[in-house]
């Protein structure tokens, strides 16, 4: 068994095993989510975290691979470069019973120093996470779940990581791509990726209707 790392609303996170690591030399973490996906294969939601890395690197975690099985999905990603009690700030965190979509969606379930700490940090963090989306990848369609603290956190580059991303809008992206140098190397590979995501992303209209073609992963 993998060495615990962290855990999250919909799985637990371990230390990538040596039989993985070959797999996914990149990877650092294996996340084991739980969410059954029922608006289209997890593939979609790869591509879509591919295409919002390329283009924001420094705001995006790097996912490396997955497998998906029996409705259980495994996720293998870089660690992200960010102070380490943000893994237990985010394990302590708990479902928000009056959450909706757009809002918090966990809350802190826990009066520990650290944890109490760390939240005030966050708080301080929130506005510039808020601006992230608004002002840098929401030109791009990417939204971003500045709301669920556990989500993110400032990395010791200085700039803010996102460990995953809410929705992607294709008709957006499109023209964010069409509007950029197309000799550019991350370009054409977000373009690639966003070709791959679309030959994927056919959700059942009756559960999943197609209106903006905007794209819910988390």
């Amino acid at each position: 068994m993998s060495e615990f790392f962290s855990n999250g609303g919909r799985g637990e996170v371990y230390r990538i095993s040596t039989e993985n690591a070959l797999r996914f030399p990149h990877a650092d973490l294996h996340k084991i989510d739980r969410t059954p996906w029922q608006w289209h294969p997890f593939s979609v939601n790869f591509y879509a975290y591919k295409i919002a890395n390329v283009l924001f690197p420094d705001n995006v975690i790097s996912i490396h691979g997955y497998s998906q099985k029996r409705g259980v999905v495994g996720i293998f990603s870089s660690l992200a470069d960010v102070p380490a009690e943000h893994a237990l700030y985010s394990a302590h965190m708990v479902a928000n019973p009056n959450s909706y979509f757009g809002a918090a969606r966990k809350k802190l379930g826990c009066d520990c120093e650290s944890c109490k700490k760390h939240h005030d940090f966050h708080k301080d963090l929130l506005a510039a996470a808020s601006r992230l989306e608004h002002e840098t990848t929401k030109a791009a369609g990417i939204t971003l779940p500045f709301s669920d603290w556990s989500d993110y956190c400032l990395a010791n580059s200085g700039h803010i990581l996102f460990f995953e991303i809410e929705a992607l809008d294709l008709g957006v992206l499109e023209a964010y791509l069409h509007g950029e140098n197309p000799n550019s190397p991350r370009i054409q590979q977000a373009t690639s990726f966003l070709t791959r995501l679309k030959s994927l992303a056919k959700p059942d209209p009756e559960i999943y209707p197609v209106v903006s073609r905007r794209i819910r992963l988390g």
